[in-house]
């Protein structure tokens, strides 16, 4: 088996900031829906998706992993290997 090494930078800081942002979101989200509760229908959906958001919004945060100077971090798929990710030496050049 060949060694993959990735070096392209990744998008982690998108997702952390995409998630921070639908769990504010899903709070005012629960305040526009208990502010609706006499429209039954449309309260009850508002309240619905912001705590489904509550519930399963911290699982695209189980993939953000920060790598230290000297770290590598392999990747798999359902025990499959799919390649290796590197991080920067002290200098800053890739390994």
């Amino acid at each position: 088996m060949t060694e993959k090494i990735y070096t392209k930078k990744k998008l982690g800081m998108y997702v952390l900031i995409g998630v921070l942002a639908a769990y504010v979101l899903a709070f005012f989200g629960v305040i526009i829906g208990a502010a609706l509760s006499d429209y039954a229908f449309i309260g009850g959906f508002f309240v619905f998706v912001s705590i489904m958001i509550f519930i399963f919004g911290w699982f695209p945060l189980l993939g953000l992993k920060v790598l230290k100077p000297q770290e590598a971090l392999v990747l798999t798929l359902f025990g499959n290997y799919k390649g290796t990710l590197r991080g920067r030496n002290e200098a800053g050049a890739e390994r």
